[in-house]
């Protein structure tokens, strides 16, 4: 059976991975609720392949919607990215922080796609 993930990558020095529960109030928590709000709307196509991955950059505003969107890293499966970028789009408006702080953090993310068994 296949698993999906979905992960979020902040690029403020380096990339994070968000494995487990960050502490409330804090730029990790809020990119994993950002995280999770994406993965809700995330549809894989059927009869995609494990071991695809497509990574999207976005820019995005206060109120949660984009400024900019581009595919990073995207494996060859049309289909994967158009479901990436379809998730993307049904989230909007993505849940930003309220905190100016944090939202500096946060407003220029990458969210990368995977498929894996």
């Amino acid at each position: 059976m296949k698993k999906l993930s979905l992960w979020l990558l902040l690029l403020i020095t380096s990339p994070i991975l968000f494995a487990g529960l960050p502490a409330a109030g804090t730029a990790e928590a809020a990119a994993d609720r950002i995280w999770q709000h994406i993965h809700a709307h995330w549809q894989l196509p059927d009869g995609i392949r494990a071991g695809l991955s497509c990574d999207i950059a976005l820019e995005v505003t206060h109120q949660g919607y984009l400024l900019e969107i581009d595919l990073e890293d995207c494996t060859e499966a049309a289909a994967l990215q158009k479901s990436a970028i379809e998730a993307v789009a049904r989230s909007l408006p993505l849940p930003m922080p309220v905190n100016e702080a944090t939202y500096r953090k946060l407003r220029n993310l990458t969210v990368t796609f995977r498929t894996e068994t």
